[in-house]
């Protein structure tokens, strides 16, 4: 039996043992929603008080968000997403980016997930991400080089003054 024909058994299996979600996850409601788009501008309205004209600085955040929005998907499968709060003379300065890996800009480029993610690990369709990887190892599916499955979204760190985000299953980004 080759690849092909077994990742056909596969899928139409995992078709059958697909059960519709009844709940909606935390991590898909309210502030937990994904960032669609990159931006940058100043906050002009604040609910309560002001930014202190003696405060100066930037305050970073890395965490997960999908480049593509897909209601399967886990929060542990979006890319990295960095968020830069820039403090100065009392305003505030807001601004986003992915983290440019060549998992993201695989995404970005064809509008297609690169890899099976863990929000797929329902039913059947469990056994997907290890032929997947089977596949890749025996040379039967290519995978360009530096492909690798990090999405560069969970810390970041200053190392030799060069800025890295990193994630703890892969190389540093």
């Amino acid at each position: 039996m080759t690849f092909s024909s077994l990742k056909r058994v596969i899928a139409a299996k995992a078709k059958k043992t697909e059960k519709k979600i009844d709940f909606v996850p935390f991590f898909r409601k309210g502030n937990y929603l994904p960032v669609l788009k990159e931006s940058q501008y100043k906050v002009d309205k604040f609910s309560i008080g002001t930014v202190p004209k003696d405060i100066s600085g930037t305050y970073l955040k890395n965490g997960p968000n999908p480049v593509i929005d897909d209601p399967k998907s886990h929060w542990f499968d979006g890319d990295g997403m960095i968020h830069a709060f820039n403090f100065k003379d009392g305003e505030l300065f807001y601004c986003n980016r992915w983290t440019q890996t060549e998992k993201c800009k695989f995404t970005q480029k064809t509008g297609k997930r690169f890899m099976l993610n863990l929000g797929d690990a329902r039913g059947f369709a469990v056994l997907q991400q290890p032929l997947e990887q089977l596949e890749i190892k025996t040379g039967y599916r290519s995978v360009p080089p530096n492909m690798m499955r990090n999405t560069a979204n969970t810390a970041m760190t200053v190392h030799q003054k060069r800025f890295y985000a990193l994630l703890e299953a892969d190389y540093p980004f």
